[in-house]
C-alpha cells in the first residue's frame, strides 16, 4: 500500500504502478467506500448477534450482480433515534484493509444516548466490483460478536465477546464478475467495538524462527541458579521438567547447561503428582540419557499405577493434603507422558489406552446445543471433570488429544463399541472448536488457561494430522497471533497468567513439539572482527563448544608475506583469551601447528574451545609467519595479530553449580521455623522472611536509601553448621549487571565475625566457611559494599541464606 502523500509524487506513482503489475488479483477488483449504520439496541449483548434488524431485509438486494442496499434508508436505532448510513472516513477508502474500524469513532452519537458502545449493534457495507470471477483470501476479526455476508450468503458467525484478532477468521471471498456486496454486522458487549479485514498471507518463517530464538533467550536469562524458574514450586519436579522438555523441543542440546540444571532441579524435587511425573517423562524421553533410564522406568511405573477406576488421572498428592477428583488436565499430561514412554520403548498395556479413552468420553458434554457445522456434527465439547461445569476450549482440546493418543497407542485397533463413541466424540468436539474459535482467550473460560488452549491446537493438529482446525490453517494463523503477542523482551504472558509457563506453551506451539522432530539445529550466534584494518580477522560461532577461526589476512600483508607460487608460510598460530575486561589473566587457549597456505587457506586455522567459566571472553590470535625466501634471510619471524574479539559465553556449567539443585535439602534452616528481621525492606513482597523460604525466586531487599543494611535470623534452637551460603537477590543471568552485594560480614551468635568477598557472578553462591563447626542460634549478615550500585543508593539483598553442615 502506498501512503497518500507518497502517491502524489512521481516515485509514488511509479511504486503504485509497479504494485499493480505485480498483483493481478488486486487489479481485478475495486473496493467501494465503506458505509456504516448504527447503533442498534442489543439488550443481550454479543449473544444477540443473530437477532436480525431491518438492515438484513436488504440481503436479497445484495446478491451478486444486484444493485445492493439503499444507502438512503433510515432505521430506528438505540434510544429510539433515527439512524442512517454514513460513509466511513479513512485514509485509504479504496483499499481492502483500511485498518481497524472503531465504531465509537465512526458512528455519529445519537443525542442523549449514553454508553454508545455497550450492548449495541452496527453494520458495515461496501460494494466490490470484480473484473472477473476470482477468489480473494482474506483475514478478519472483530470485537465482539460478528456476522459477515458476501452477496447475501452468511460466511461467518461468532456469537460471543472477544477481542479483535485479525487471525480469528481466514476465508475466501468468492467474487463474481461485476457487482459484489460485503455486509458485516458487529454486536458489542461493552468496551472496545472494532472490526478489521485484510488480505490473508502466511507469516514468514523467519519471523517465527526469530520469535522462538527470543523466547528461548528469555527463558535462559530467567533461569535461577538452582535450575528452576521460581514458578509453580508447589508441584515439585513439574515446572523445571516441563521447562527442560520445551527447551529440548526448541533445539537446545541435551548437554546444554540450562537443560542439565533444570533436569537436576526436577530430580531433586518431589515426583509424587501426575503433573510432576508426566513432565519428567516428557523431558527424559527428549533427553535420551542412558544414565537416567532407571529414573525414567520408576517414574513410568508410578504413572501407570496412578490411573483410577474411571480411566482418568487425578492428584495422587495435592498440596496442603487436599483431595481432588480426577480431571482431564491431569489425564492429558499422563496421556502425553505415556505416549512419550511408548516411543522410548516402554510397553504401555492396551487396557491403559482403552481406559484413557473411556475416561475421556465420560467428560463430554451430554447436552450439545446449536446446529451442525462443518462435517455435519453437532458441537459438543469436553468438561474439566465428569458431570462438572461446562466445556471450555482448553478442556475440549484436552479431550480430543486424549482420545487421539489412546487411538495411536492402540495402533487404531479400537473395539467396535468404543469406536462408535470415539469417532462422533472427536467430530463433535472439532465442531465445538469451530463454533467457538477465537485466539484472544480460552473459549467459554475467558482469560483462564488461554495459552493452554492455543497449545491445544498444536497437539490436536499433530495427533490428527490436520492442517485446518477451527475453520483455519491453525499453525500459520496461530503463529501469526503468537509472534504479534510476544513481548519486546521475548516472553508471552496471558491476562492474569505466568510468563514462565505461557512462554513454554507458546514455544511448544511454534516449534510443533508434538510432531516428530525434523530439520537440523541452528548453528548458533556468530561474532566477527569489526576492525577493517586488523592484520588478522577472526570469526567465532556457537557456545560450548565455540568454534573460532582466522577468517582473513589483511590484503596488503597477505601479498607481502606470500612466497611466489607457494603462499604464506605460517610457523604456528596461538589463540589467547581473557575473562572480563583488561583485569583478568590472559590464558593461552590453543596452539595450532603451522602450514603453507594461500591467503584464503588461513581459514584452516580453526579451534573448538570449551570455555571454563561463563562471562565475556576477549579472544585474540597470533600468527607467526616466516618471511618469503626471496627477502632478506636475516629478517625475523613476523607476528600478525587479530585484535580481541569479545564473545559472550553463557553456556558453561561450572562444577560447583551442579550441587545447587539439591542444596535446599541440605539447608539446616529448612522447616525449622526461623524468624527474620532486617534493617529495612524494599517492599512488602521483599521482606526478610523471603530469604528463608527455600525459593530462589523470592528475595529480601533493603530499601534503596539504607546505607547500612543487615538481616538477622533467630533459630528456635541451635543447629551445628559448618558454613553459610549467600545467594544474590536476583540469581539469574538477566541480572548479571545489576546492583548486588560485593562484600558482607557474617556474625554468628553475635560474637564470631567473618568477612567475605561476594562472588560477583549472580549464578554462583558466596560461601562463608567456619574454621570449625559452630552451634548457630543467631545469624546476622551485614552488607558492607555494593557492585554496580552504591550503598544507600541501591536495593541490595539475598534470595536465600542457607546453613549447611559438613565440609
Amino acid at each position: 500500500m502506498v501512503p497518500p502523500l507518497l502517491r502524489r509524487t512521481p516515485l509514488g506513482r511509479a511504486v503504485a504502478c509497479a504494485g499493480l503489475l505485480l498483483a493481478p488479483s488486486l487489479r481485478a477488483q475495486e473496493y467501494g467506500p465503506w458505509h456504516v449504520v448504527g447503533p442498534f439496541d442489543a439488550p443481550e449483548g454479543a449473544s444477540q448477534v443473530g437477532l436480525p434488524t431491518p438492515v438484513e431485509r436488504s440481503l436479497k438486494a445484495m446478491e451478486a450482480g444486484a444493485e445492493g442496499p439503499d444507502l438512503r434508508s433510515t432505521y430506528k436505532g438505540k434510544g429510539g433515534h433515527a439512524i442512517a448510513w454514513v460513509p466511513l472516513a479513512c485514509d485509504e477508502p479504496g483499499a481492502l484493509d483500511v485498518g481497524a474500524i472503531d465504531f465509537a469513532k465512526a458512528l455519529p452519537a445519537p443525542p442523549g444516548v449514553e454508553r454508545l458502545t455497550d450492548r449495541a449493534t452496527a453494520y458495515l457495507y461496501r460494494r466490490v466490483e470484480a473484473g472477473e470471477d476470482l477468489d480473494v483470501p482474506v483475514a478478519a476479526g472483530s470485537d465482539d460478536a460478528m456476522r459477515l455476508w458476501l452477496d447475501g450468503e452468511l460466511l461467518v458467525e461468532r456469537a460471543f465477546a472477544r477481542k479483535l484478532a485479525l487471525q480469528d477468521h481466514e476465508l475466501r471471498l468468492r467474487l463474481k464478475r461485476g457487482a459484489n456486496h460485503l455486509l458485516v454486522k458487529v454486536t458489542n458487549e461493552g468496551g472496545p467495538w472494532t472490526f478489521r479485514i485484510a488480505p490473508w498471507k502466511r507469516i514468514a518463517q523467519e519471523r517465527i524462527n526469530g520469535a522462538i530464538d527470543r523466547g528461548v533467550r528469555w527463558l535462559l536469562s530467567r533461569q535461577l541458579l538452582d535450575g528452576t524458574w521460581g514458578a509453580f514450586e508447589e508441584w515439585g519436579a513439574g515446572h523445571p521438567a516441563f521447562s527442560a522438555y520445551a527447551l529440548l523441543a526448541c533445539g537446545l542440546r541435551p548437554d546444554h547447561p540450562a537443560v542439565e540444571m533444570a533436569i537436576r532441579a526436577a530430580e531433586e524435587r518431589e515426583i509424587e503428582t501426575t503433573y510432576a511425573a508426566s513432565c519428567l517423562i516428557l523431558a527424559l524421553e527428549r533427553l535420551r540419557d542412558p544414565a537416567r533410564e532407571p529414573l525414567f522406568r520408576r517414574t513410568f511405573e508410578d504413572l501407570l499405577s496412578w490411573q483410577d477406576s474411571t480411566g482418568l488421572y487425578g492428584y495422587p498428592v495435592f498440596p496442603k493434603a487436599d483431595q481432588r477428583p480426577s480431571d482431564l488436565s491431569n489425564t492429558l499430561f499422563a496421556a502425553l507422558a505415556l505416549r512419550a514412554a511408548a516411543r522410548a520403548g516402554h510397553a504401555v498395556p492396551d487396557d491403559v489406552w482403552l481406559d484413557l479413552a473411556s475416561g475421556a468420553l465420560r467428560c463430554i458434554d451430554r447436552n450439545p446445543s446449536g446446529p451442525a457445522v462443518t462435517g455435519g456434527a453437532r458441537p459438543a465439547g469436553f468438561s474439566y471433570r465428569v458431570a462438572e461445569g461446562g466445556p471450555t476450549g482448553s478442556t475440549t482440546m484436552a479431550g480430543i488429544s486424549v482420545l487421539a493418543i489412546a487411538e495411536e497407542g492402540l495402533k487404531g485397533r479400537l473395539p467396535g463399541p468404543l469406536r462408535s463413541r470415539v469417532d462422533p466424540a472427536k467430530a463433535g468436539a472439532l465442531a465445538w472448536i469451530e463454533k467457538n474459535m477465537h485466539w484472544t482467550g480460552n473459549p467459554l473460560a475467558g482469560a483462564g488457561h488461554h495459552y493452554w488452549f492455543i497449545y491445544g491446537f498444536e497437539r490436536v493438529g499433530a495427533l490428527l494430522g490436520r492442517e485446518r482446525l477451527g475453520g483455519l490453517d491453525w499453525y500459520w494463523n496461530g503463529a501469526d497471533y503468537l509472534v504479534n503477542a510476544q513481548s519486546g523482551e521475548g516472553s508471552w504472558t496471558a491476562e492474569g497468567g505466568n510468563s514462565a509457563l505461557e512462554t513454554l506453551l507458546a514455544l511448544l506451539f511454534l516449534k510443533r513439539a508434538t510432531a516428530p522432530a525434523t530439520g537440523k539445529e541452528s548453528e548458533g550466534e556468530t561474532w566477527a572482527t569489526a576492525e577493517p584494518d586488523a592484520e588478522l580477522r577472526l570469526r567465532a560461532r556457537g557456545q560450548s563448544p565455540t568454534t573460532i577461526w582466522i577468517e582473513a589476512v589483511r590484503e596488503d600483508l597477505a601479498a607481502s608475506c606470500s612466497e611466489r607460487g607457494r603462499g604464506i608460510s605460517v610457523e604456528k598460530v596461538e589463540f589467547w583469551g581473557r575473562l572480563g575486561g583488561g583485569e583478568g589473566e590472559a590464558v593461552r587457549l590453543s596452539e595450532l601447528p603451522g602450514a603453507i597456505v594461500s591467503p584464503e587457506g588461513v581459514r584452516r586455522f580453526e579451534v573448538r574451545l570449551f570455555f571454563p567459566r561463563r562471562g565475556d571472553w576477549s579472544v585474540w590470535a597470533r600468527a607467526f609467519v616466516r618471511p618469503p625466501i626471496e627477502k632478506d634471510a636475516q629478517e625475523s619471524t613476523r607476528i600478525l595479530l587479530a585484535p580481541p574479539l569479545v564473545i559472550p559465553i553463557r553456556e558453561v556449567l561450572e562444577p560447583e553449580r551442579l550441587a545447587y539443585a539439591g542444596d535446599f535439602k541440605k539447608n539446616l534452616l529448612r522447616g525449622l521455623g526461623a524468624r527474620a528481621e532486617a534493617s529495612t525492606s524494599a517492599s512488602a513482597a521483599q521482606k526478610p522472611e523471603m530469604a528463608l523460604d527455600g525459593s530462589m525466586g523470592t528475595a529480601w531487599f533493603c530499601a534503596a536509601t539504607d546505607g547500612s543494611p543487615w538481616i538477622r535470623i533467630a533459630l528456635p534452637q541451635p543447629v551445628r553448621a559448618s558454613r553459610v551460603l549467600l545467594s544474590h537477590g536476583r540469581p539469574r543471568e538477566e541480572s548479571a549487571r545489576g546492583p548486588r552485594v560485593r562484600r558482607a560480614e557474617v556474625l554468628v551468635n553475635g560474637e564470631k565475625r567473618f568477612e567475605v568477598d561476594a562472588n560477583l557472578d549472580v549464578l554462583l553462591k558466596t560461601i562463608c566457611t567456619f574454621p570449625k563447626p559452630l552451634p548457630v542460634q543467631r545469624l546476622e549478615v551485614r552488607i558492607l559494599a555494593a557492585a554496580d550500585g552504591r550503598m544507600g543508593g541501591s536495593e541490595l539483598g539475598f534470595s536465600e541464606i542457607e546453613l549447611q553442615a559438613g565440609p
